[in-house]
């Protein structure tokens, strides 16, 4: 593989898209297998010039999943600082320990592996940063080893790489066990740095003045279209919705809600745009 080359001469992305192969197989759709090349095409095994059907089983063979093997890349790549490496295992571990978990044979065989696997947290690098926000103590609300692995992986993504669906993951997580305080800080940071799942999500809780932020309806507004910019979809649409029909100086509950001029042009562009992208 071309990515286990990339990956032994240093490039964390290659361990981690080699990883993702191995971790989910690879498979060749028939349909877009190309058959323009038949002509000069030989049997692997016979040397004999092969039809077009020949072609396409030959393309349609597949890398099987190999979760073991897909653990050890990440482990790999999460040794040379990847934090899209350290989010993916991470958020893994945390599903693996969540009291909810699905009983599938995937979901069994995930949870095996990780169970079997020796500690990932020993493959992260040491940093001469200790000033970030991140802190080796886990929430008193997870409840078992696997959650703090995950935890501590998807700790370490966000607050040494800024790594912004780790920051979001997190967010949601605290949410989720009333940690109001944390929710904000993460989710705040997530939005600051871009990530536009955060950011549709900030420019709600500005819209309806809730989770410890102020009602204000600019901010809300800058946040939905920062985050259509960035390709999200329901951002796009609630961008438009904002714009339709703006906000007079009466609508505002609280003093801190900022009037947004209707644009109609702008909303009919952000919807179209949505539209075009399948809302």
């Amino acid at each position: 593989h071309l990515y286990e080359v990339g990956g032994k001469r240093g490039s964390s992305e290659a361990w981690f898209n080699l990883g993702h192969l191995q971790w989910d197989g690879f498979v060749v759709n028939a349909e877009h297998a190309s058959v323009v090349e038949s002509n000069n095409s030989l049997n692997r095994d016979t040397g004999d010039k092969m039809n077009d059907d020949q072609i396409r089983d030959q393309q349609l063979m597949l890398l099987e999943p190999n979760k073991a093997k897909a653990m050890e890349s990440f482990r790999k790549a999460i040794a040379l600082g990847d934090a899209d490496a350290m989010y993916f295992v991470g958020a893994q571990y945390l599903a693996c320990g969540a009291e909810d978990v699905g009983g599938g044979d995937d979901e069994t065989e995930t949870c095996s592996i990780l169970t079997n696997t020796d500690d990932v947290i020993d493959s992260i690098p040491s940093t001469q940063d200790n000033s970030s926000i991140a802190t080796t103590e886990s929430p008193s609300f997870l409840s078992n080893d696997m959650e703090r692995r995950g935890y501590q992986l998807l700790s370490h993504a966000a607050h040494q790489h800024d790594h912004g669906p780790a920051l979001h993951h997190l967010a949601l997580l605290h949410y989720q066990h009333q940690d109001a305080n944390e929710f904000k800080l993460l989710l705040s940071k997530a939005a600051s740095i871009g990530h536009p799942d955060s950011l549709f999500l900030q420019g709600h809780c500005h819209y309806s003045g809730s989770d410890g932020y102020d009602q204000n309806y600019r901010k809300a507004l800058e946040n939905f279209v920062e985050a259509a910019e960035g390709g999200h979809v329901d951002a796009m649409v609630s961008a438009g919705a904002l714009l339709h029909r703006g906000v007079r100086s009466e609508d505002v509950s609280s003093g801190n809600g900022a009037v947004v001029e209707r644009d109609q042009r702008k909303a009919f562009e952000l919807y179209q745009k949505a539209g075009e992208l399948g809302s």
